[in-house]
């Protein structure tokens, strides 16, 4: 048997830090909790927003009775999400970037089609900008 000589290269990437300011969070902020049918189970999204500026600043999906592994997901989602907004990242896209995610089984809830727990986070960012947008 023939052993072939495995040659490491090392390449030196440099690294730019891109920094981006973050905003700071109130000690007062306002939200609203959706609550959705989701396959996994009863998904609950708070969305909250500074009432100054009009912005959301951050996500927080609790989804209920599914196991720890939905919740750790879920919960990863929120966190990801909030630090986007935290960072100036467009609710908007946030908003479509989340709707894309399908699975495999659709539930009407709240009389909306709810495809997956991210597409019920979506819906939830989209009726909490209609609030933000009403005011």
């Amino acid at each position: 048997m023939k052993l072939k000589k495995v040659i490491q290269i090392k390449h030196k990437i440099s690294t730019t830090a891109w920094k981006v300011a973050k905003i700071s969070r109130p000690k007062i902020i306002k939200g609203i909790t959706i609550q959705y049918k989701t396959v996994e189970g009863t998904l609950y999204v708070t969305v909250n927003w500074d009432d100054t500026t009009q912005q959301i600043i951050e996500i927080i999906p609790i989804i209920g009775h599914s196991g720890q592994i939905p919740q750790c997901w879920c919960n990863t989602v929120g966190k990801i999400s909030s630090s986007l907004l935290k960072r100036n990242y467009s609710p908007y896209n946030l908003k479509r970037m989340l709707k894309r995610q399908q699975a495999g089984q659709i539930i009407y809830s709240n009389g909306k089609k709810v495809k997956s727990v991210p597409y019920a986070i979506g819906l939830a960012i989209e009726e909490t900008l209609k609030i933000l947008e009403a005011k």
